[in-house]
């Protein structure tokens, strides 16, 4: 009983160390969530990204092969002109996870420049401004060719 008594003392010690603050200690090799947005050029990356995410040939130039001014070999663009698209075809999948992965994104960059205490408040308002402006240009474009789309202003976590 004695020694029963020793292995659950041992076992809530353990449970109330690993509750300690002292434990949580910043990474040094990379940054967190809580230095990222501290740093102007982390600010000024995620903004370049926001601006790469947001091209992808196929979302421009495969509309023109639905017409006849231009020809593509994929199978998908054959299955939407010959009308025998369904819900998975991958241009479909593709265009939409493109257009949210960009809105994600901006909604995190959105949702984190303010934690820059170093960039000058015109800047912060301009790069808030574009990465509007490429939400609403991924809405618009999911809208024109899907019609009524979730509108996604803050960032979905799994939580």
């Amino acid at each position: 009983m004695k020694f029963l008594h020793k292995k659950i003392m041992i076992a809530l010690l353990v449970v109330a160390a690993a509750g300690c603050k002292k434990l949580d200690i910043a990474p040094t090799d990379r940054f967190s969530d809580l230095t990222f947005w501290t740093v102007d050029v982390n600010v000024a990356n995620a903004l370049n990204n926001n601006y790469s995410l947001l091209y992808n040939s196929s979302l421009y130039f495969d509309p023109e092969a639905l017409s006849d001014n231009a020809y593509s070999p994929s199978g998908d663009l054959n299955l939407i002109a010959s009308g025998n698209a369904n819900a998975l075809t991958g241009k479909f999948l593709g265009d939409w996870s493109n257009y949210y992965r960009t809105i994600k994104s901006v909604n995190i960059f959105l949702a984190n420049i303010d934690q820059n205490k170093t960039l000058p408040a015109a800047t912060i308002a301009r790069m808030k401004a574009e990465n509007q402006f490429m939400r609403a240009f991924a809405l618009f474009n999911l809208s024109k060719w899907y019609g009524g789309v979730p509108l996604v202003i803050t960032d979905i976590t799994p939580e």
